[in-house]
């Protein structure tokens, strides 16, 4: 077996005459597993000839083992809902501030071109069909990979991507509105977070988009075992 030690150590003296202790913390990392060891040395020196100290040492050692346990399905899709949630929620306070703190919106369209009115429509547009097309293409790769683990934490990547882009676009169309205060960008700020909202995440739409093997899906019912 192979192991790595790590140690970090300090010295203190108990006392003006009181021998000095030393306090240490040592990591070790064994067969992918990480134990912590706290160390307290008491050290009794006596000089012998040539200055050469011998050290009796005592060690108080508390062995924990620290590594990460694997996420469940149920800890797995709250955590892809909270992203979902968060990403939501801040578009759609941003919109509301933007609304409620705005000069009320024009109908019309000015005379002159606003490069808005091509460039918000175009990017939303863009950004529904890429996100699309980008998380399909994800969604090939993933369907077949073997590990249920390796397949959920890349299909969590590949959501976060897809409301990334919802997201960027309809903050676009937000400040638009903001610097125009017409309503045809606004319209379109809301469909994106309409939108956004349709994506989020459950359970079935999770078994369907990685198209889980009935074995797969029996597995991820079960909320409280780990995903391996």
């Amino acid at each position: 077996m192979r192991g790595i030690f790590i140690s970090f150590c300090f010295e203190k003296k108990i006392g003006p005459f009181g021998p000095p202790v030393i306090f240490g913390l040592t990591s070790l990392h064994l067969n992918g597993k990480a134990y912590t060891f706290k160390n307290k040395c008491a050290v009794n020196t006596s000089f012998i000839s040539y200055g050469i100290a011998k050290h009796h040492c005592t060690f108080e050692c508390h062995m924990i083992d620290s590594k990460a346990k694997a996420p469940t399905p149920k800890a797995y899709l709250n955590t892809l809902k909270f992203i979902h949630a968060a990403l939501l929620i801040g578009v759609l306070l941003f919109t509301t501030f933007i609304y409620a703190t705005g000069e009320g919106f024009l109908i019309d369209f000015t005379k002159d071109n606003n490069v808005f009115v091509y460039l918000v429509p175009t990017i939303a547009m863009l950004s529904y069909f890429i996100s699309n097309y980008v998380f399909g293409k994800q969604l090939k790769d993933l369907t077949k990979l073997n590990s249920l683990k390796s397949k959920l934490m890349l299909y969590l990547q590949a959501c976060v991507v897809r409301y990334a882009f919802i997201e960027g676009a309809a903050i676009l169309s937000t400040i638009a509105y903001r610097l125009n205060n017409h309503i045809f960008y606004l319209v379109i700020s809301l469909l994106l977070i309409l939108y956004l909202f349709k994506l989020r995440p459950t359970k079935n739409k999770v078994i369907n988009d990685l198209e889980l093997k009935l074995k797969d899906q029996h597995f991820f019912q079960k909320e409280n075992e780990e995903i391996k």
